[in-house]
C-alpha cells in the first residue's frame, strides 16, 4: 500500500486557495497511490472531500495572526522539519504501513509563495458544507473588507452600499470592520459559513484579493476593484472582474458598482 501526503500545511488561508489546496488535487489526480492524505487546518478539512485529512495541532490553526504565506510563526523551521516526520510516522502507523511506504509532498516552508507552475494546480471549487443551517437570503449582498484596502475607504464605501441594499459584513481575522463582521464568533465553523453563504449571495463585494479569487472558484458574482484584480480570475474563467485604479474617488467607485449591479441583472 502506498500513501501520498500532502503537507503538513500550517499557513495562511490565501496561499491554501492559492498554492496548496490546488497543488495537493493536482498530486492526488496524477501521481500513483492507494490513499491520499492531506495534513492541514482542521477548519478547512472540508475543503478536501476528496482525500483523508490529518489535520495539524490545534495551536497552529486558532492564531491565524501567525499564519503568513506558507509558513507559521508558531513554529520555527527545524521545527516544521520535525513536524513533518512525525507526521509521517502517524500516518505509517494509523495504516499500519511502512514509512518507506508514506511519501510526503510538503511545500517550501518560507513566507513568500512557493512558485508552482500552474500546471501542477487543479483548481475546483469548494464542495458547499451541508451542516451549517443558517442560510442568508438571495438578495445579500456580501461584503468582505480585506486588508489591502484602508480601513477608512472601505468604511466610507460600505456606508454607501447599505443605504440601498440588504449587505452582510464577513471574512476572517485578517479584515478590517472586525465589529461589523457577522461570522467574527463562528469559531472552527467561519469557513464553512463564508463557503456556504457565497453559494447564496446575490455578490461579493471586495478590493482585489484572494477573495476576488475564491468568488470567482465558486462561480459567485463578485465586484473588486484594484489593479490587480485580474491576477485572482480562477484558472481559465471567462468571467470578466471589474478593475480600476487604487485609489479611486469611492463616489465614483459606487457609481461603478450600481452600474455594474445592474448589468449583471443579479
Amino acid at each position: 500500500m502506498k500513501s501520498l501526503v500532502c503537507g503538513p500545511y500550517v499557513g495562511s488561508f490565501e496561499q491554501e486557495l492559492l498554492t496548496f489546496r490546488p497543488h495537493a488535487k493536482w498530486i492526488s489526480d496524477n501521481l500513483p497511490h492507494d490513499n491520499v492524505i492531506v495534513s492541514t487546518h482542521k477548519n478547512r478539512a472540508f475543503m478536501y472531500d476528496w482525500a483523508e485529512v490529518l489535520p495539524v495541532e490545534d495551536n497552529l490553526t486558532t492564531n491565524e495572526a501567525a499564519q503568513v504565506g506558507l509558513l507559521n510563526k508558531n513554529l520555527g523551521k527545524r521545527e516544521y522539519s520535525h513536524y513533518t516526520k512525525e507526521i509521517k510516522l502517524k500516518v505509517a502507523k494509523k495504516h499500519d504501513i511502512l514509512k518507506k511506504n508514506v511519501k510526503l509532498y510538503p511545500l517550501s516552508y518560507t513566507q513568500s509563495p512557493q512558485s508552482i507552475s500552474n500546471y501542477q494546480k487543479r483548481f475546483e471549487p469548494i464542495t458547499i458544507p451541508t451542516d451549517i443551517k443558517e442560510s442568508i437570503s438571495s438578495d445579500t449582498i456580501l461584503f468582505i473588507p480585506d486588508i489591502s484596502e484602508t480601513e477608512d475607504r472601505l468604511q466610507k464605501f460600505l456606508s454607501l452600499i447599505q443605504k440601498e441594499y440588504n449587505v452582510k459584513v464577513i471574512g476572517n481575522s485578517k479584515i478590517h470592520l472586525q465589529d461589523q463582521n457577522v461570522l467574527a464568533n463562528k469559531g472552527d465553523d467561519l469557513y464553512k459559513y463564508i463557503i456556504k453563504w457565497m453559494a447564496e449571495c446575490k455578490m461579493v463585494v471586495c478590493p482585489a484579493s484572494y477573495w476576488t479569487f475564491l468568488a470567482k472558484l465558486q462561480g459567485v458574482n463578485v465586484f473588486s476593484w484594484g489593479e490587480g484584480a485580474q491576477q485572482y480570475k480562477a484558472g481559465n474563467h471567462s468571467c470578466v472582474i471589474p478593475s480600476t485604479k487604487s485609489g479611486i474617488n469611492i463616489d465614483i467607485l459606487y457609481k461603478q458598482f450600481v452600474w455594474y449591479l445592474g448589468g449583471k441583472n443579479v
